[in-house]
């Protein structure tokens, strides 16, 4: 199992700044937070926030960039792996 170390954090602070005084983004942010730290993190929860911020527009670049990166995928990929 992935410990948190291995976990690249998701960037809050650059989410939090991007969305504003946005609640619903703000509430994602926090949930995606929550989720990806989560021990087992639940991949569909995580890629269901990530969509959610994906739909915001002034917090789309930040969310992908995090997402795309070759560490968070292969965490994603772990997680997946290790659902099967």
């Amino acid at each position: 199992m992935m410990n948190d170390n291995d976990r690249p954090p998701v960037p809050l602070d650059e989410l939090r700044s991007a969305l504003g005084d946005d609640p619903k983004g703000l509430a994602a942010a926090d949930d995606l937070h929550h989720a990806w730290q989560s021990d087992p993190a639940d991949r569909l929860a995580i890629e269901g926030h990530v969509d959610r911020l994906r739909g915001i527009h002034t917090a789309e670049a930040v969310i992908l960039n995090w997402w795309e990166s070759p560490r968070v995928q292969a965490v994603v990929k772990s997680l997946t792996d290790a659902q099967l």
